[in-house]
């Protein structure tokens, strides 16, 4: 196989008030072939359910990470990332949804 298949692969999820979708989003990680990964959700001050959506799955699987930080816009929650600590993300991130 693919030396990069090999590597663990962060995807990023940006997410403000679409708890009516998240679900199928998430899904769409856990059933990749893909398994060495993690699921970074950025919760943008989301004042929906998506906390709860995104709770069910938290129970589940451990390489689902969500942070929840106030409205501040897609930029601020893309840039979350960057100041997350080191060992929660590799070295290949994949945006996700917008």
């Amino acid at each position: 196989s693919h030396p990069c298949l090999l590597k663990m692969v962060s995807i990023i999820l940006c997410t403000y008030n679409r708890a009516a979708i998240l679900s199928n989003a998430i899904r769409s990680v856990i059933n990749q072939s893909q398994k060495d990964w993690e699921l970074i959700i950025i919760d943008d001050g989301s004042n929906d359910n998506t906390y709860i959506v995104v709770k069910q799955f938290l129970r589940r699987d451990q390489r689902i990470i969500y942070y929840y930080h106030s409205n501040q816009g897609l930029a601020k929650a893309r840039n979350r990332v960057l100041h997350l600590p080191q060992e929660t993300s590799s070295a290949l991130s994949i945006p996700m949804m917008n």
